[in-house]
């Protein structure tokens, strides 16, 4: 027997890299009314639109906080207005209003690449406040499966992680043979000499067809790769 590698960690590569930004658009301030502190929830709905770090969604709800307290000078007011987004604002949500709720699939907390900020400068407003209020951003798209479940795509990740090429496998003709009842999956080289059984633990088989949008979603399926000589 080659080897027995357990592939839990290999979400990575299954989260797609192209996450792509819609314009931006703001539903004012969501929740709570508009009055007189829209202007407040528009700019801070700027940075919530474009997401990045923990660090920096703290200093966009603080920036909030001021901007009502100065705005109404209702410090208590503002105080609860800041609650609400510091809590349920967060990235790796189903809500409208989740940090970074611009990018097609939910986005956790992480600076933003080169290639993110260029998406964002491309379609940063001229003026923010101009921009008119509308119906409530869009909810995040669950992850797509790349091999038609995301089982799958979890064998495919667990064997390019232990350097196994999937498009040589496909290429070279090695045969696939599924049983997702049991909990099985195996493939077999050209020559029948070498092999790999994939074997799904626990209730990882429910969670197959199960959408997924993030990774935390992902690790409900675990697998294990056993690599052996026919």
């Amino acid at each position: 027997m080659a080897g027995v590698f357990l592939c839990f960690d290999a979400n990575a590569t299954l989260v797609p890299k192209n996450n792509e930004l819609n314009a931006f658009t703001t539903d004012g301030c969501s929740t709570i009314p508009n009055g007189s502190i829209l202007n407040c929830c528009k700019v801070h709905d700027l940075a919530y639109w474009q997401g990045g770090t923990a660090e920096q969604k703290e200093q966009a709800d603080q920036g909030l906080r001021l901007c009502v307290t100065e705005t109404t000078h209702m410090p208590n007011w503002a105080a609860t207005v800041y609650a609400g987004v510091h809590m349920f604002g967060g990235p790796l949500t189903h809500r409208t209003y989740r940090w970074g709720y611009g990018w097609k699939y939910m986005r956790p907390y992480a600076p933003l690449t080169d290639e993110e900020m260029a998406a964002v400068q491309s379609l940063m407003p001229e003026d923010v406040l101009a921009v008119p209020v509308t119906v409530p951003h869009s909810a995040p798209l669950p992850l797509p499966a790349m091999h038609g479940d995301h089982c799958t795509d979890k064998v495919f990740a667990c064997l390019e992680k232990i350097g196994q090429s999937t498009g040589q496998l496909s290429a070279f003709g090695w045969r696939k043979e599924k049983d997702y009842g049991n909990g099985h999956y195996t493939l077999i080289s050209p020559n029948q000499k070498l092999a790999f059984k994939i074997d799904f633990l626990g209730k990882s088989i429910e969670n197959c067809s199960k959408p997924a949008y993030k990774s935390d979603d992902l690790d409900r399926i675990r697998v294990s790769c056993t690599a052996y000589e026919n």
